[in-house]
C-alpha cells in the first residue's frame, strides 16, 4: 500500500522542495510504522501459528477460540503504548535528529495511522488462525480489498 501512496505523493503538483518533504514524510512515516508498530502485530500473529497449527492438528477448536481470544487481549494491552509512540512520534523524531518539518509532517502521518492499527491487529490475527486452519482466501480477499480501498481512498484524498 506504501508503494501507491508514495506514488501518488511523488505526482502531486507543487514545488520540488515541497514534494520533497511530502515524499521524505511519507517514507519515514512508513518506516517508523512498520518498525515500531506493525512488527507487534506480526508478532503476536507469528506466536499464534504454531499454537493453532498444532490446536487444529490435535483437533482442539476450542482451545483455538482461546487462542484467538488471548491474542486479541494481548493485542489490545500492546495498542496503548503503540499508541503513545504515535502521539508523541514528532518528539521521537526530534531526539533522534531529524530534520524538524520532516518530523512534524511524519508525525501527523503517524497520528492518522495511529487509528488503523486496531484494523491491523485484527487482520494479522485473523489471518493467522484461518491459516492455521488451511483456510486462505478469506486472508486473500481481504488483501485484495485493502489495496483497492487504498487505491481508491488515497486517489480521492490527494486529488480532490
Amino acid at each position: 500500500m506504501n508503494c501507491i501512496n508514495g506514488m501518488y505523493t511523488g505526482h502531486l503538483s507543487a514545488e520540488a522542495s515541497e514534494i520533497h518533504l511530502l515524499l521524505a514524510a511519507n517514507g519515514l512515516s512508513y518506516l517508523f510504522y512498520v518498525l515500531f508498530l506493525y512488527s507487534f502485530a506480526i508478532g503476536v500473529g507469528t506466536a499464534l501459528d504454531a499454537m493453532c497449527a498444532q490446536a487444529h492438528g490435535r483437533g482442539a477448536k476450542a482451545e483455538i477460540i482461546v487462542l484467538l481470544q488471548t491474542a486479541v487481549l494481548c493485542s489490545a494491552v500492546l495498542m496503548v503504548p503503540i499508541f503513545f509512540t504515535c502521539y508523541f512520534a514528532t518528539d521521537i523524531l526530534l531526539l533522534l535528529g531529524q530534520n524538524p518539518d520532516v518530523a512534524a509532517l511524519t508525525g501527523r502521518v503517524l497520528w492518522i495511522f495511529m487509528f488503523g492499527l486496531p484494523f491491523c491487529f485484527g487482520y494479522e490475527i485473523f489471518k493467522r488462525v484461518l491459516q492455521a486452519q488451511n483456510i486462505v482466501l478469506p486472508a486473500v480477499y481481504a488483501g485484495v480489498c485493502a489495496n483497492v480501498t487504498n487505491l481508491i481512498v488515497a486517489y480521492t484524498l490527494m486529488y480532490h
